[in-house]
């Protein structure tokens, strides 16, 4: 499930139930707080805007911590966090997306400047462990997000009445084109990017179902690299579901009697001239 399905809490009830929640969460934490994370974040929001931060879990945001904006715009989290780097989400008003994703653990000091422009939000990030990298790839795939909207306004103004095959047909040729080179674009973002926590919130959270490709190269990726990662773990788990006819998944293991009625298996024959 995609973070976009997750619940929509759409009135004041709901806002009280985060802040409420966030208060528990919070007052369990402050007592590790030496040793916790701390976001320090300057914006151009609105004073007293909600903010609330999420732990990305499979299937839903856990409600960790809220804060109200300050006058000018500055608001922090402080809290324990994980001994290993863990994902989270930042949302403005209630727990629905577009929202900031960071990655925090044990000690992370970070730093995120919030400019929210329209309906999206331009960022910078600093720290923590992984962070360069989520903010990679948050340029990233804000940047074809905003060009889908571009494109999307775009085509709200054509006349319907005028509409050509030939406008049809560059229309979709352009949507087309731009979806392949989202994809491509974050495929070679898993390849080339060290693996992290930012490697599986690609994969599981910038599609509408994870594709079978990218599950088998990040599980590779992060298993090389980052092989005790809980999310690590899970795409291994995700990629051994796959079927062998998907390009990239481990063919099954073939074995065959020898004449002499042993069993040997195909794979052990790799390299070697057979007579």
């Amino acid at each position: 499930m995609s973070i976009r399905r997750i619940y929509k809490m759409k009135n004041w009830i709901g806002v009280l139930a985060i802040v409420c929640i966030a208060s528990v969460v919070f007052a369990t934490r402050t007592s590790e707080g030496a040793k916790g994370y701390k976001i320090q974040v300057t914006s151009n929001l609105a004073e007293k805007t909600l903010v609330v931060l999420s732990k990305i879990a499979d299937a839903k945001l856990e409600i960790q911590d809220s804060a109200y904006v300050a006058k000018g715009g500055m608001f922090e989290f402080i809290g324990s966090g994980s001994e290993t780097s863990t994902l989270y989400f930042l949302t403005f008003g209630n727990t629905n997306p577009p929202g900031i994703p960071v990655i925090l653990e044990h000690g992370a000091q970070i730093k995120l400047g919030v400019t929210k422009v329209g309906a999206a939000y331009d960022i910078t990030l600093v720290g923590g462990e992984y962070n360069k990298s989520m903010l990679k790839l948050y340029n990233l795939y804000t940047g074809f997000e905003k060009e889908m909207a571009a494109f999307n306004a775009e085509v709200a103004t054509i006349d319907a009445t005028s509409v050509t095959e030939e406008i049809r047909t560059n229309t979709t040729q352009r949507y087309t084109k731009m979806i392949g080179s989202r994809s491509e674009a974050i495929e070679q973002f898993i390849q080339n990017e060290p693996a992290s926590p930012a490697t599986y919130f690609a994969v599981k959270y910038l599609f509408q179902k994870p594709a079978s490709k990218l599950i088998l190269i990040a599980a590779d990726k992060m298993g090389k690299e980052l092989p005790n990662s809980l999310y690590t773990k899970n795409l291994v788990s995700l990629a051994a579901n796959i079927g062998p006819t998907v390009e990239g998944a481990i063919a099954p293991e073939i074995s065959l009697k020898t004449p002499e009625g042993e069993i040997l298996a195909l794979s052990s024959l790799r390299g070697k001239v057979v007579l």
